[in-house]
């Protein structure tokens, strides 16, 4: 993955597009500042997974002149949306996809791809998708393949043949227990790099978080910190997606990232706040 290991933080999609969020869509020139700021601050890898993503960041890089510098992770996700529009599904990769690809994020090139499934488990069309993606792959479009939210079976499938480098599945303080495991053998059995995203799990469980962590003096921005770390530490992760929609907000994560891992303490805290979220 060349030079682009200077921080395990991956800014996410989402940071470009309101339907995934409480705040604003950033303008274009927004958008390029914080870019920008990613870039300067070391955060070098730009996640995009719907398409309204891929264009805004495509943009910014071509007008900031920086493309080289950036690391970009693309989605099956390819139907243009509006910011009122609801999630989007994901889409089988077809031939005529890789020139749409190429012209939302404004490159000859991409360098890590993921595939996400269409059904449950390892479908006809998933196997049609993985032999065109290998395929674009050979061709010197992609570099790097990836795998959303493998389980139990699609990683043992893999272990037979095993086209991809990295997989992306949430892994939080909510979750951990759960998905570890997938984590686990991800990166030890097969050799992926492994990616956990929604550290802050949802909007609306934060917020629970926050009014449960008052009692404890825990502001939401100490908690956002701690959720962070949570995930970036935790045992089989090499690296976390996570939104950021303001320039500002840059620093403080990368300020996450050198306070390094929670302490026993810091650690109780948050499973003490989750487990109280859910009584």
């Amino acid at each position: 993955m060349g030079n682009y290991e200077e921080v395990p933080l991956i800014l996410g999609g989402h940071s470009f597009f309101s339907t995934m969020g409480n705040d604003p869509i950033p303008s274009p020139a927004e958008a390029r500042e914080i870019v920008s700021t990613c870039l300067d601050a070391g955060i070098r890898m730009f996640d995009t997974t719907l398409s309204p993503e891929k264009v805004a960041l495509g943009r910014a890089l071509e007008e900031l002149g920086r493309r080289d510098e950036a690391y970009l992770i693309a989605w099956n996700f390819l139907t243009p949306m509006a910011p009122a529009d609801s999630a989007e599904r994901p889409t089988e990769f077809r031939p005529e996809h890789l020139d749409q690809l190429l012209s939302e994020l404004r490159t000859n090139r991409i360098d890590a791809l993921v595939i996400h499934d269409l059904d449950t488990g390892i479908s006809d069309k998933y196997a049609r998708m993985e032999a065109l993606v290998i395929d674009w792959q050979r061709q010197g479009h992609i570099t790097d393949l990836g795998f959303w939210s493998p389980d139990e079976t699609t990683l043992a499938r893999f272990e037979q043949h095993n086209p991809f480098s990295f997989m992306v599945r949430p892994l939080n303080a909510y979750n951990a227990a759960e998905v570890a495991p997938h984590f686990k053998v991800s990166q030890e059995s097969l050799g992926w790099k492994t990616y956990a995203c929604s550290p802050f799990i949802r909007g609306w469980f934060l917020d629970k978080m926050v009014a449960e962590g008052a009692a404890s003096g825990v502001n939401k921005i100490q908690l956002a910190d701690l959720l962070l770390r949570y995930s970036l530490f935790h045992p089989h992760v090499d690296k976390v997606i996570t939104a950021i929609r303001r320039t500002k907000w840059v620093r403080p994560n990368v300020n996450s990232v050198q306070a390094g891992p929670l302490s026993e303490d810091e650690r109780l805290l948050v499973e003490t706040l989750v487990k109280a979220v859910q009584m």
